[in-house]
């Protein structure tokens, strides 16, 4: 599983404007980040995506959270067994 989150986070990071990806397992804690991705703020993130998921309908999926700062967007995605967080450069 290691090998395979290692190639899937490289391919995030080979996208325009992407500066940071993590993957969080479903207790919160970060099974790798790269980039601007900060490993300390996985709990955090991962229960942002827990509490958003429980605003939908399960029918529609889980939602994309997206954080967004002054340069910087934070999306955040829940899945079944991983948390996707990326970080990316908002357009100018």
């Amino acid at each position: 599983m290691e090998a395979h989150l290692e190639k899937s986070i490289r391919e995030v990071m080979n996208q325009p404007s992407v500066t940071g990806a993590m993957c969080i397992d479903g207790k919160g804690l970060c099974l790798i980040a790269k980039g601007t991705a900060d490993p300390t703020a996985a709990g955090f993130l991962y229960e942002i995506s827990r509490c958003s998921n429980q605003l939908t309908n399960s029918a529609e999926g889980a939602p994309v959270v997206a954080i967004e700062f002054s340069k910087t967007q934070i999306l955040i995605k829940h899945g079944q067994n991983i948390t996707t967080v990326i970080y990316k450069e908002k357009p100018k």
